[in-house]
């Protein structure tokens, strides 16, 4: 006992046989191992519990440990142990070995694996007439029998003996549904949600307040990730407490009976405690798969948000409501990045988004949560992919995915670009086959460390294109920001619940063919140009990385896919704001996007020759641009010569000097867009 006071972590493993005698430079414990019984064989480490017997040769983690406990187990549950534990849970035989119980030779166990791995999460003990319980150390799983169907419908219980007693009595009625218990009302595991994505849910938790506040969580938990929910409303004249096995029991174990008297009392919301409500029913409902609202006018969402956040203006707030609209249409997928420095907002504008009806938010991806080779069995396909078709997964932070490896990065990258067009395959090497049907689309926030990736359009091909929030200000550049922010410290929770209550009204609207704007020939002829503008600017020269030789006759995309990405998006903008054509203020926020998709050092290495080229009409040094962009002289004269390279700009051959104007052809696009209009009517070209 000594050992465990010192070291608790290990408390776990003594629960289940383990005799620890003596720790061995402070950081290994040794003991008599349950498996063999030889003494000073069995060795764990008492931080990590990393652990192995040097008599028998078995080892593992924690949980490998519950998974041999528990197979031990299972083989001494026999004769009157199992006898004994039937007649006092009034449960047949084969229900309690279909849920491997077994007995240690002091308590009865059954291992807790509900989870995507299957891996044994916890060990609970049972004396007769007395609580069940866990295991130290453990970690919330399901409990679920060893073999489940995959059914389209399942039951989620509560506790393991109403788990064991659906079970049997579903299987006497030759009903393959699965049964999933929670180990208690309020101990269902978020993390778990996804094991009942698509499916019909039915919740049967106790007739009891914390039965009635856990069936309220479940229901918080799975609307928007299960295809239908329903929950149990015991009857009045039920007493407290009552619950499945006791529902079983008063009809005699008929199975029909029973089952009958349970889906009569199904309720599509849960049951709730009296003198309770159902808190945030708005929110909740936002979840909904499918939306069905009026939704919220723009001037009222803008004022909520400008309520709490310091935005320039509403084009950002346009852009991220536009671009989710767009990706409701039936047309091709819409990919953005909202780009802005740390701090800068971003964030909390795709957070708003979270509980929005058609809205997947992750906070990060790996390769194997987009599609997952694990063989599963009967847990199905936990991929994210396929769960993807028909939504927007919103990533807050697609830093974290640039800063990965360059492995692990380069196979999400690969995957994205697969699935971008709508259909997706891959094999595994353990023969699973993966092959999905899934349009989806992707709004995410980053920094602007994605131009180092983008300048050579290395990530993810054309598939992405950009909006930079703005801010007022260059030295200063933020401050009001931060003071907002400091404002707000100590509202953060009411302040992210309110922006999302208002982002889910918005969202909650529904759209059909004949909601598509319109938009004019002549804006649609910009729209052309503007992609022909952005494809040329994002063109690829590559180079030899040592030598800076070129490795091939360097050629810029076809824009075809970018004219459908900006007129994507001016369709969902036109949607958001009520417009039954696309505007002029629309107009401009995708030439402000068109802008922004471009690579930013090219963008403004061309924005600064054009203005001057307008204005003086001459050829521009390589040491003016340098004190115009700020950018050192060699970064000029490297992006300058890629430029010409693609045929945008040219060097003055009748002078030595690097001199340089724009090609005729880029300044022929350039004009008829108008794309620096605005900034042609102040710009002095005198001051450096």
């Amino acid at each position: 006992m000594p050992i465990i006071k010192d070291y608790p972590k290990l408390k776990g493993f003594t629960q289940h046989g383990v005799v620890f005698e003596k720790i061995v430079g402070d950081e290994r414990a040794i003991g008599i191992c349950p498996f063999c019984n030889k003494k000073d064989k069995f060795d764990s480490h008492v931080e990590t519990l990393i652990w192995g017997c040097k008599s028998c040769g078995i080892n593992g983690n924690f949980e490998k440990f519950m998974e041999y406990r528990s197979q031990k187990y299972t083989e001494l549950f026999k004769g009157q142990h199992v006898r004994k534990l039937s007649k006092d849970r009034s449960l047949k035989p084969q229900t309690l070995r279909a849920f491997d119980v077994g007995w240690s030779g002091l308590f009865y166990t059954y291992p807790i694996r509900g989870n995507s791995k299957q891996i044994t999460t916890d060990i609970q003990r049972y004396t007769i007439g007395k609580k069940i319980l866990s295991t130290s150390g453990s970690h919330k799983s399901l409990i679920v029998p060893k073999e489940l169907f995959n059914s389209q419908r399942v039951w989620l219980m509560e506790g393991g003996p109403d788990t064991m007693a659906c079970w049997e009595a579903l299987q006497k009625l030759g009903r393959k549904e699965d049964v999933y218990g929670s180990p208690g009302a309020a101990s269902f595991p978020n993390k778990l949600a996804d094991l009942f994505y698509r499916k019909n849910v039915v919740v049967i938790f106790d007739n009891d307040d914390a039965g009635k506040r856990g069936s309220i969580k479940i229901f918080k938990v799975l609307i928007g990730i299960a295809k239908q929910i329903r929950f149990i409303h015991w009857p009045d004249s039920i007493k407290d407490k009552f619950d499945f096995r006791d529902c079983y029991n008063k009809y005699k174990q008929d199975a029909e009976k029973t089952i009958k008297f349970i889906e009569r009392n199904l309720k599509t919301l849960p049951p709730v405690p009296e003198g309770e409500t159902l808190q945030e029913p708005s929110k909740i409902a936002a979840k909904q798969i499918n939306p069905s609202g009026e939704g919220l006018s723009r001037d009222k969402a803008v004022e909520g948000f400008r309520k709490w956040l310091l935005l320039k203006d509403s084009e950002v707030i346009d852009v991220m409501f536009g671009a989710v609209f767009a990706n409701r249409m039936e047309i091709d997928p819409l990919w953005m990045f909202l780009v802005a420095p740390p701090g800068g907002s971003k964030s909390e504008l795709l957070m708003s988004l979270t509980d929005a009806p058609l809205i997947i938010a992750k906070t990060t991806i790996t390769p194997a949560s987009l599609v997952s080779g694990m063989n599963t069995g009967s847990l199905g396909d936990p991929s994210l992919i396929p769960r993807l078709d028909k939504h927007v997964l919103v990533i807050k932070d697609f830093t974290t995915i640039l800063s990965m490896n360059i492995i692990q990065r380069e196979e999400i990258f690969g995957v994205l670009r697969d699935a971008y067009d709508g259909e997706f395959s891959k094999d595994f090497g353990n023969g699973i086959r993966r092959e999905y049907k899934s349009k989806f689309g992707i709004i995410a926030g980053v920094t602007p460390i994605i131009e180092g990736f983008s300048n050579s359009n290395t990530i993810l091909g054309e598939r992405f294109i950009k909006y930079k929030i703005k801010y007022r200000g260059r030295i200063d550049v933020g401050r009001d920001v931060i003071r907002r922010a400091l404002n707000n410290i100590k509202k953060v929770t009411p302040m992210r619940d309110e922006l999302k209550i208002i982002a889910s009204k918005v969202l909650d609207r529904p759209i059909s063919t004949e909601d598509s704007p319109t938009i004019n020939e002549s804006r649609l002829n910009g729209i052309i140009k503007l992609s022909q503008w952005i494809a040329n600017l994002r063109g690829v020269v590559s180079r030899e990385r040592y030598t800076g030789q070129i490795n091939f006759k360097p050629v810029a995309e076809i824009g075809t896919r970018l004219a459908k990405q900006l007129c994507t998006l001016a369709f969902g903008i036109s949607y958001w704001k009520g417009d039954s054509s696309v505007s002029d203020s629309t107009y401009q926020t995708i030439i402000n996007v068109a802008c922004d998709t471009a690579p930013d050092r090219v963008e403004e290495i061309v924005r600064q020759i054009y203005i001057r080229q307008v204005k003086l009409d001459q050829f521009i040094s390589v040491k003016e641009l340098s004190s115009w962009t700020r950018f050192p002289e060699g970064t000029v004269r490297y992006l300058l010569q890629d430029l010409t390279l693609l045929g945008i700009t040219k060097r003055n051959q009748k002078k030595r000097s690097h001199d340089w104007k724009l090609t005729s052809s880029i300044m022929r696009i350039m004009n008829e867009l108008g794309i620096y209009k605005n900034l042609l009517s102040w710009a002095d070209v005198t001051k450096q």
